[in-house]
């Protein structure tokens, strides 16, 4: 009898009191893994990449598999296999590496002799092509077949001359990173299995000249992630602070970031879709660290990142291709929302993270097209407080805001989550010509919208409107439509639960015939739920010949 594992990946925070492995924690038959890897946090007296311990009866066979992540071991720690000296059980390594991160904790009750950590595994019968990335005291594999290769070569394209099919480099299939110690990691470094996507935590060096996203808040101060590193000096936001305390982004955007300061004839050109521009010195700012780090952040043009016509049909991610210095890289993102880095125009994210007011604004323009590409399991998150009277829209968007259309229509309703997760909209106009109005025109009933405070008025300040318009500016006509406004949703089949709308003027005009159904949080409400939601707002420019009326909330 024995174990095979084949086609399969591990990515999760593990821990266990004696052997953890990233894909089998003890073994004492034969195993055969291949096409596999492992990308994990693991903790536990013995610890392997693949297999936190092996008996003497363990006869073990890998090929086409690599480890990656990190590991932080009481006794034992190793890339591949951790095993007793006296016997050799893995017999065969062909075609992976690891890239292991290994630590051994501070307190153990084995002798200091006992504890050490393996950059791959004691010994090997037999290697071919199996490699792994240099550690900090750690003890080599017995075999020499098994060799050292350098970050450099491992992150390059030489590694493929190196590894054989079905490796491929990490830009070519899907990475998603969970950045759980916040390093800003997006696509895989390493060379990857081609038919398996990529997910979890790796230990990466700073990629010069990589595209990030970056972002400034009301105070100037900076912050970006990307290229394997996240900068902060933007204080955490903290819903429970006062709410004139919180957080607000006044600009956004994405940058190629360096860690020298470019020469004043420097260029980068840079194409978008169909748009094409040079990046010099003129569009530098700088970012540095509280170590005194100090990153030169190279700026992507507002009027290319905001550019629809760039959005290509079918695909969620853009390419964006970077000529310097006689050589051409590419990237994978979409520039409408907040560190949304691919490997491929194929990606799609699970969750869309909303940061400023141009994320959500661009939502709004966007979400018919991709619609199409987000799973019902797919969310949107609302990271921070979006003030759009406070977003320097000239500056990061490439014109000045007035209003903003409904997210999703009667045609394609919105139908996945939207978390405002306890943050606050202000500030915003909501105006259209169409029968659904409110920030949400429809809302399906797949669809849910929680967590959420929109204000449409400060204190001093004239308060924001909810308006249906025709597109002639005219009244409705007799019997022509109906119109569902409510600042929250025009019509919902949905899950509205923890919300409140405050501030907003709500006003169309229409002629005798017309219908419209008008609520301060719901303009109609089918079948859908409301819970522990309130509004507060008034109602204007309703002529007697109207006929309007708010439906009950059910």
């Amino acid at each position: 009898m024995g174990l095979t594992i084949h086609h399969s990946s591990v990515s999760l925070p593990m821990s266990a009191t004696r052997y953890m492995g990233g894909l089998v924690g003890m073994v004492n038959c034969p195993v055969n893994i291949y096409n596999c890897y492992t990308d994990c946090y693991l903790t536990g007296a013995s610890l392997g990449g693949l297999i936190g311990g092996a008996g003497g009866r363990a006869r073990i066979n890998l090929q086409n598999f690599y480890t990656a992540g990190y590991g932080l071991a009481e006794n034992r720690a190793a890339g591949w296999v951790v095993f007793e000296e006296n016997v050799s059980p893995l017999k065969n390594a062909t075609n992976g590496y690891s890239a292991m991160s290994l630590e051994l904790t501070g307190d153990s009750d084995t002798e200091e002799a006992d504890r050490r950590i393996y950059t791959t595994a004691y010994d090997c019968v037999n290697a071919t092509r199996a490699y792994y990335l240099p550690l900090v005291n750690t003890t080599d594999c017995r075999n020499s077949q098994v060799e050292a290769i350098s970050y450099e070569v491992l992150t390059g394209i030489e590694a493929l001359e190196r590894l054989q099919a079905p490796f491929a480099l990490g830009t070519s299939g899907q990475t998603y990173p969970y950045n759980l110690m916040d390093q800003g990691l997006s696509t895989y470094s390493f060379p990857k299995l081609g038919e398996l996507d990529h997910y979890g935590d790796w230990s990466a060096k700073f990629e010069e000249g990589a595209l990030v996203y970056f972002e400034k808040d009301q105070d100037g101060h900076l912050r970006f992630e990307g290229g394997n590193i996240s900068v902060d000096n933007i204080r955490a936001d903290d819903t429970i602070l006062d709410y004139a305390d919180r957080v607000r982004i006044r600009g956004d955007g994405y940058a190629l970031a360096y860690l020298a300061e470019k020469s004043d004839d420097w260029k980068a050109v840079v194409k978008l879709g169909n748009n094409t521009a040079t990046l010099t010195n003129q569009n530098r700012v700088t970012v540095t660290t509280q170590s005194g780090q100090t990153y030169y952040l190279y700026r992507l043009p507002a009027d290319m990142l905001n550019n629809d016509s760039n959005v290509q049909t079918g695909t969620f991610y853009q390419q964006l291709s970077v000529r310097e210095n006689d050589q051409t890289r590419y990237y994978y993102f979409n520039p409408n929302f907040a560190s949304c880095f691919g490997s491929s125009l194929e990606g799609r994210p699970s969750v869309l993270h909303l940061r400023s007011p141009r994320h959500l604004y661009a939502l709004s323009r966007l979400y018919p097209q991709y619609r199409g590409l987000l799973a019902a399991a797919s969310a949107v998150w609302q990271d921070l407080d979006l003030s759009y009277g406070r977003y320097d829209w000239e500056e990061y968007y490439g014109q000045s805001f007035l209003s903003q259309e409904p997210i999703g229509s009667e045609t394609d309703p919105y139908f996945i989550t939207y978390d405002g997760r306890n943050h606050v909209i202000e500030g915003l106009d909501i105006k259209s010509s169409a029968n659904q109005v409110g920030l949400f025109g429809k809302v399906s009933t797949s669809g849910s919208i929680r967590n959420l405070v929109l204000i449409g008025e400060s204190t001093g300040e004239t308060a924001h409107t909810v308006a249906h318009m025709e597109k002639d500016s005219r009244p409705i006509a007799d019997g022509v439509k109906t119109v569902n406004m409510g600042a929250l949703v025009g019509w919902n089949q949905g899950n509205l639960s923890n919300c409140a709308v405050t501030g907003y003027r709500m006003g169309l005009s229409a002629y005798n015939g017309a219908t419209v159904n008008m609520g301060g949080l719901v303009g109609r409400n089918d079948g859908g739920t409301v819970s522990a939601c309130s509004a507060a707002t008034s109602f204007s420019r309703l002529p007697t010949r109207a006929c309007c009326w708010a439906e009950r909330q059910r």
